[in-house]
């Protein structure tokens, strides 16, 4: 019962720590975005700051410049 509990144990804290240290292989930035989102090109970051804190290494940040319509 014992050996059961501690392979819980382990593996809840494999999980924990994996999961903490993911990080997107490809982030976006735009003027518009929020540093609060997950910087996916779907819903940007702000600043490259905010970018680059949720980057992994060697990967990269795009940036997304918005469309202007003439009228």
């Amino acid at each position: 019962m014992l050996k059961v509990k501690v392979l819980h144990v382990f593996v809840l804290v494999l999980a924990a720590t994996t999961m903490m240290s993911a990080q997107a292989s490809r982030t976006w930035v735009s003027g518009v975005g929020d540093d609060v989102n997950p910087c996916s090109r779907t819903a940007p970051c702000k600043t490259f700051a905010g970018a680059i804190s949720k980057t992994a290494a060697a990967a990269k940040s795009t940036r997304l410049i918005p469309r202007v319509t003439e009228r």
